[in-house]
């Protein structure tokens, strides 16, 4: 579970006022939260590491511009977002632009095709999943958080919440019922 927001908020406040130890503990902290997020939002570890530093330096930047009148939690939890937003803009219009100068190849070797294909599942899994719907499984059923502190990170009500949390839940099932229908 994570790290008790009053400590990160302690660890926060004493590192705005210049106290390097406590932006230590904090940096150190809020690392091990956004990289279990990125985790699940990304689905690869490098890519998640590459995300979490992302959103590490926007959080340094911009921890003057924290309120408090959220959780400490919520407010790492919208830059890593947000983060993961910028990011995959920036990649789809990178890729559009490089598919329109050299064309798509495709790797032809057997391991490449299998790892293809292996992505190719795991993104037909998560793909059946809306990305609130993905947002909120991780977080509830993962990374432990109740509904209503869901409902504080994301802007949702709670009802909301559990509502992406069925549906999502729903989906899943589906989905591994198919499969074993299939074998």
């Amino acid at each position: 579970m994570a790290q008790p927001d009053g400590e990160l908020d302690l660890w926060l406040e004493q590192a705005r006022s210049g106290d390097a130890d406590a932006e230590h503990r904090f940096l150190v902290a809020a690392r091990t939260i956004l990289l279990r997020w990125a985790v699940v939002r990304t689905a690869a570890l490098d890519e998640a590491e590459d995300l979490t530093q992302d959103a590490l330096i926007k959080v340094r930047e911009r921890w003057s511009q924290f309120e408090g009148r959220a959780q400490c939690t919520t407010w790492l939890y919208r830059v890593l977002q947000t983060t993961h937003l910028d990011r995959v803009r920036r990649r789809a219009a990178r890729s559009r632009a490089e598919s329109r100068a050299a064309g798509s190849v495709e790797g032809s070797s057997p391991c490449v095709r299998l790892e293809n294909g292996l992505t190719d599942l795991v993104q037909r899994f998560l793909g059946a999943l809306s990305e609130r719907q993905r947002e909120i499984v991780n977080l509830v059923d993962l990374e432990g958080y109740s509904p209503e502190d869901v409902a504080g990170m994301t802007g949702l009500s709670s009802s909301t919440v559990r509502v992406h949390l069925h549906r999502g839940r729903q989906a899943l099932r589906t989905q591994i019922e198919e499969i074993w229908d299939h074998d």
